[in-house]
């Protein structure tokens, strides 16, 4: 690829693509992350309307994905459901980009990060010519014309929410005793304007809690919820999975808030 091509394009994703966080931003977090994190949050309608015509996705498809994955690519070019899920990859290559950038590990073409997924559904990465002597964790969601990626070295999982309605079998399937009864102080510390208590979105943010920690062990919904423990303290909550497969977990979960849309982060932490 032309020098000029290649850093127009280059420039481009840059504009696309912004960060959502970069490392550690603490005006959004309120937990500091051990270890480099890398968050980006792209709108498909946005990139709808900047790239105009089919020849110009084509340039970025071309530069992001591989010849193995741009076969898959020529199959689908009229999907849309398959536009976004690339949409969703090119994000999770930027972010997987920006932690190796962070490791000191630098003039990685995007198109040697693959993303696959393993027979439980879950993001993994294959890095082509990259030798590295750790892991890589990325997590990706999407919700009506949103699509979010996280990368970083724990296990991480992300998920964006729209506020629902949560009916009352349905709440007993995912949410244990103590959690209904501590379901307004929990939110009481996701809400940190304080404007009132909302039901439905008190319940839509602990379910995204527990979806996010799904993804981060690679279960999704084939794990019972009501194993995921969302537990209050005075300062905060944390999320516990006690000899969940005869293993402790603990995560620290991160929720953003913004016009009923429920952004939650998961990081494993011990």
């Amino acid at each position: 690829m032309p020098d000029n091509k290649y850093n127009f394009l280059q420039n481009l994703a840059a504009c696309l693509f912004y960060p959502l966080i970069e490392k550690r931003n603490k005006s959004f977090n309120q937990f500091p992350f051990i270890k480099p994190l890398s968050i980006h949050l792209i709108q498909s309608t946005y990139i709808k309307n900047y790239i105009e015509g089919k020849c110009l996705f084509d340039n970025l498809i071309n530069y992001f994905f591989n010849q193995e994955e741009l076969i898959l690519y020529s199959n689908f070019t009229k999907n849309g459901s398959i536009r976004k899920r690339l949409i969703g990859q090119i994000i999770g290559k930027i972010a997987v980009l920006n932690v190796l950038a962070s490791c000191k590990i630098k003039d990685i073409l995007p198109s040697q990060i693959i993303l696959k997924k393993n027979h439980l559904g879950m993001p993994i990465i294959e890095l082509n010519n990259v030798p590295i002597d750790f892991d890589i964790h990325v997590s990706i969601s999407h919700k009506d014309d949103l699509n979010i990626a996280a990368a970083g070295l724990n296990r991480i999982g992300i998920d964006i929410e729209r506020k629902r309605h949560f009916g009352p079998i349905f709440i007993k399937r995912i949410f244990t005793e103590k959690e209904i009864e501590r379901s307004i102080q929990i939110f009481n510390h996701i809400d940190s304007n304080k404007n009132g208590i909302d039901k439905d979105l008190a319940y839509t943010c602990l379910f995204s809690i527990k979806e996010s920690v799904a993804k981060a062990l690679g279960y999704g919904l084939r794990i019972d919820f009501r194993e995921i423990n969302i537990i209050p303290s005075d300062s905060d909550i944390k999320v516990e999975l006690k000899r969940f497969k005869d293993q402790d977990f603990c995560f620290n979960p991160l929720i953003y808030l913004k016009n009923n849309y429920i952004f939650t982060l998961i990081e494993y932490v011990g």
